[in-house]
């Protein structure tokens, strides 16, 4: 017999500084992915490119 049991889990909150952190590294990846170099780039866009029309 499985049993389930039920808890309570409080609410998210973030505060402030937590959505500036957020934000900051989400902007330094966004920053970072455009300096990679020519040819990973060509290869990950293929790759996106491909599953996008496959999947359409």
């Amino acid at each position: 017999m499985i049993q389930i049991s039920r808890c309570r889990i409080d609410s998210l909150t973030i505060s402030e500084d937590d959505c500036r952190w957020i934000e900051t590294a989400f902007d330094t990846v966004i920053a970072g992915s455009h300096k990679v170099p020519g040819a990973i780039w060509s290869l990950g866009k293929t790759l996106v490119d491909n599953a996008v029309r496959k999947s359409a």
